[in-house]
């Protein structure tokens, strides 16, 4: 009985630590032909929050970077396409690749105080691939997470980042 007890707290207390911020991706328009078109054109990555602080501005700048990096290494690494540098509209047999992610980073204090909702932050990322010549969309992928508690209030910094992971992934597989 106290073996069920003990099992029980070290559950409870695991996800008190992880703060509940796991990504769930799913393929909202899944591929057409990818392996028609021969080059492919990553735009810059647009990060939106809603809260304006100087240090999540920032994070929000190296996020969009980094997954911009991301998606161009895990094209590169395809070796199928050309990886086109500058916007593909002259190129013919391109599709293009935006992603957006939107984020409310929330309330870490009241998370911890709170928990079980107060306070909640969540992120909901779209990458959305498409043919160059008539908009077409190849297929688009939609990531979203959330964190609503946590034993140190949780934190959005490593959601974000196993977000952009989930997303690059489901990305790559898809090459």
């Amino acid at each position: 009985m106290k073996s069920n007890y003990f099992k029980s707290a070290v559950l409870l207390g695991i996800l008190l630590l992880t703060g509940c911020g796991k990504a769930h991706v799913k393929a909202d328009t899944d591929i057409s032909n990818l392996r028609a078109y021969q080059n492919i054109y990553i735009a810059d990555v647009v990060v939106n929050s809603k809260e304006q602080v100087a240090d999540l501005i920032s994070l929000n700048e190296q996020t969009a970077i980094d997954i911009k990096n991301r998606l161009q290494a895990a094209t590169c690494a395809a070796g199928t396409y050309n990886l086109v540098e500058s916007n593909a509209a002259a190129v013919s047999n391109s599709i293009n690749v935006a992603t957006q992610v939107d984020i409310v980073y929330g309330s870490r204090a009241k998370r911890y105080f709170l928990g079980f909702g107060a306070g909640k932050g969540y992120l909901t990322s779209t990458l959305t691939v498409t043919d160059n010549t008539n908009g077409t969309v190849v297929f688009s992928l939609l990531s979203k997470s959330d964190i609503k508690f946590g034993i140190t209030g949780g934190d959005m910094r490593v959601v974000l980042t196993e977000n952009a992971d989930k997303l690059v992934n489901a990305y790559t597989t898809r090459l």
